[in-house]
């Protein structure tokens, strides 16, 4: 067997079978990192499936000052949707109010609502006994501060704040209407996934509407809900012209992008996998074809088909082997570096890969041990003399 190895692997072809090498470890990256970024995903949306936020589509009618919130009847309608667990109305300033940094100098027009805070993805010690005059804690949308960072800072010429900076910087509301006018120590206390919005405590926000604003409630345009079946609110929704989104950072539209980037990431992977793979065989049924004298002479002298095919099986598994691992190994850098780059955005993902990119890794890899070892197999089988 040892000399079958030493006669066959003489003037074997490199620079391809390097080609084919590089192009397999690529697209096994692929295909991995499109599964991981899956499991990325499904860890990120964790929990916030059971969320959504509803509301009424926008009409000519509200560009004229006709808009319309919830009505009771509503309310109790959605209630009762099979499926629906709790609801909750968005409450919102009717006020005008913009929050301002001294230490930053800069200064933004704002606005607040606030929700049930058992709705609330971020905890705070005293959320519903904050009142006018004390130090306001804000929750900010986790959206809202790669905004700051990626459009609003550089076009400011502002400097870019991680989560934990950001909640050390003191800023100032300076809230008007109803003829009178306040100053408020405010300061952002987490960032919600959940809630796409600037939230500020209910107690905090009826009383600053009683004193600043139109002195009446409104009906809540928005409502957000737990649900653990979405299928009865979404007919509901349909039947009733209401738009319906995911609660948190995400939504439909971030949820299409991201599954059309892991497809597209998975494609390219599987693409460049079967070019790989045709360049391997290729590689080997060249050599094969070249080197068949060789072969049969080996067969008269009393070679095996076994014997014959294990420097060529040898090189594949060592090849196939070789590219999975450092597949694997560049998904478990590139999660090293998106948990970092997600962590300023207060993101969590896990250091390590999902054992579902492990598992995928490995079955890919025996399968293209197995595809191979029948290929090879059965081009000798052909040179028997």
């Amino acid at each position: 067997m040892q000399s079958s190895q030493r006669i066959l692997s003489k003037n074997s072809t490199k620079f391809s079978g390097v080609t084919a090498f590089l192009a397999l470890t690529v697209g096994l990256f692929l295909i991995l990192m499109a599964v991981q970024t899956g499991m990325n995903w499904a860890f990120l949306q964790k929990g916030e499936e059971n969320y959504l936020i509803i509301n009424k589509q926008v009409t000519i009618s509200d560009t004229f000052g006709g808009s319309k919130g919830f009505s009771e009847e509503e309310l109790q309608d959605i209630s009762s949707i099979s499926g629906v667990e709790e609801v909750g109305g968005f409450l919102s300033n009717n006020f005008r109010v913009n929050i301002s940094s001294p230490n930053l100098g800069f200064r933004t027009e704002a606005f607040f609502e606030s929700v049930p805070d058992n709705f609330l993805d971020v905890e705070y010690p005293g959320w519903n006994d904050v009142s006018l005059g004390d130090e306001v804690p804000v929750i900010l949308s986790s959206d809202y501060l790669a905004l700051y960072n990626f459009g609003f800072a550089p076009s400011q010429g502002l400097p870019k704040m991680t989560p934990w900076a950001i909640k050390k910087v003191k800023l100032s509301l300076n809230i008007q209407g109803n003829g009178s006018y306040g100053t408020y120590a405010c300061r952002i206390i987490g960032f919600s996934k959940r809630i796409n919005s600037i939230v500020v405590p209910e107690p905090f926000l009826k009383e600053a509407n009683k004193k600043f604003g139109e002195g009446k409630v409104k009906a809540p345009s928005r409502l957000i809900m737990k649900v653990n079946d979405r299928a009865g609110l979404l007919k509901f929704a349909k039947e009733n012209e209401l738009e319906t989104d995911s609660a948190g950072g995400f939504g439909k539209d971030m949820s299409s992008l991201v599954n059309r980037i892991i497809w597209a990431i998975g494609f390219l992977g599987l693409l460049s996998g079967l070019v790989s793979c045709l360049l391997f065989f290729l590689v080997t049924r060249i050599e094969i074809e070249e080197k068949t004298p060789v072969i049969q002479t080996l067969f008269l002298r009393g070679f095996s088909l076994k014997e014959a095919s294990v420097p060529y099986q040898g090189r594949i598994l060592k090849s196939i082997i070789l590219a999975s691992v450092l597949a694997f190994s560049g998904v478990f850098l590139s999660q090293f570096i998106i948990k970092g780059i997600l962590a300023n955005l207060e993101f969590d993902l896990p250091l390590f890969p999902h054992w579902i990119s492990f598992l995928v890794a490995v079955v890919l890899c025996m399968v293209l041990i197995l595809i191979f070892k029948q290929a090879i197999k059965k081009i000798l089988l052909g040179k028997y003399p």
